[in-house]
């Protein structure tokens, strides 16, 4: 049996909801009782279904209706539909103080210090629920169920399907090691920066941070990465200069901020659901905390 609606139709819904209810309860009273339509109507419904599809979904006898072959997959579908009503329900009712399960956190490894205060303070509150954090190195794909909530680190995602809100503006600066200094000049303008090694952290969408913040050439740059943890590491090692996220000016003497403009640079960093989970009770919950 196969059914090929090709738009709404309310009355075909209708009479299949009629005959589910009687599939399922086995008689015409108890389906009229349930619905709360009289039986004659339970039965104009089933005469009508049986006609339209051309099949006999019941067998009629004194004790009630009997559900043929085809009658056996209408009670299924039924059977399939209670069961995610009352899924739905559950999840729809469901006290923020009885959470449970699991939930993905897509981010940069250089933004898990932003987030790390709100998890620690959710995961005592709601120590039911695990919490993933998923350092990604290209973009979480949130329709395919990758991630739960990304935050995202850059220009504002314009995905139609997705849901975004700013978190924070975080600092950024360009920096070197002392080591790399022990043989290099620090830069004091933009174009002293050609003479330098470079290195640079490239996104999901092909930019490289220290080219399109500097105007300088790709040619220019020694080593690129698509993690800025990466990126972080290379400094560190004295390769070169890099641009570090998060960074206020203080990460420690070994390194030494240049170029520094007298209005720190920020990047902006946004809070990304998609459209058809954000209003779940775990991501608000989740989101509330974010956001404090």
């Amino acid at each position: 049996m196969s059914l090929n609606i090709t738009g709404p139709d309310v009355k075909l819904w209708t009479e299949m909801r009629t005959a589910m209810t009687v599939a399922q309860l086995g008689s015409v009273r108890a389906a009229s009782t349930a619905l709360g339509i009289h039986r004659a109507t339970v039965t104009r419904h089933i005469d009508a279904l049986e006609a339209d599809l051309g099949i006999r979904l019941f067998l009629r006898h004194a004790e009630g209706y009997a559900v043929t072959a085809d009658g056996e997959a209408l009670k299924r579908l039924a059977d399939s539909t209670d069961r995610l009503v009352e899924s739905f329900m559950a999840e729809a009712t469901i006290s923020p103080d009885d959470l449970s399960g699991s939930l993905t956190i897509s981010l940069l490894a250089s933004n898990a210090p932003l987030v790390m205060p709100a998890i620690d303070a959710f995961c005592r509150d709601h120590p039911n629920v695990q919490i993933n954090l998923l350092a990604e190195s290209g973009l979480s794909r949130l329709e395919l169920g990758q991630a739960d909530i990304a935050l995202r680190t850059g220009p504002k995602p314009d995905n139609p399907d997705y849901v975004v809100v700013p978190f924070q503006r975080e600092p950024v600066g360009l920096f070197g090691h002392r080591r790399y200094f022990d043989g290099a000049e620090l830069p004091r303008s933009v174009e002293d920066l050609t003479m330098h090694r470079l290195i640079g952290t490239r996104s999901a969408g092909g930019t490289i941070d220290v080219c399109a913040r500097f105007d300088v050439p790709k040619e220019a740059l020694t080593l690129v990465t698509n993690d800025p943890s990466i990126a972080l590491r290379a400094v560190e090692a004295g390769m070169g200069l890099g641009i570090l996220y998060g960074s206020d000016g203080s990460l420690g003497a070994p390194l030494i901020e240049v170029l520094v403009q007298s209005e720190r640079r920020t990047s902006d960093v946004w809070i990304v659901t998609h459209v058809d989970l954000h209003r779940t009770t775990l991501l608000q919950t989740v989101l509330q905390y974010l956001r404090a």
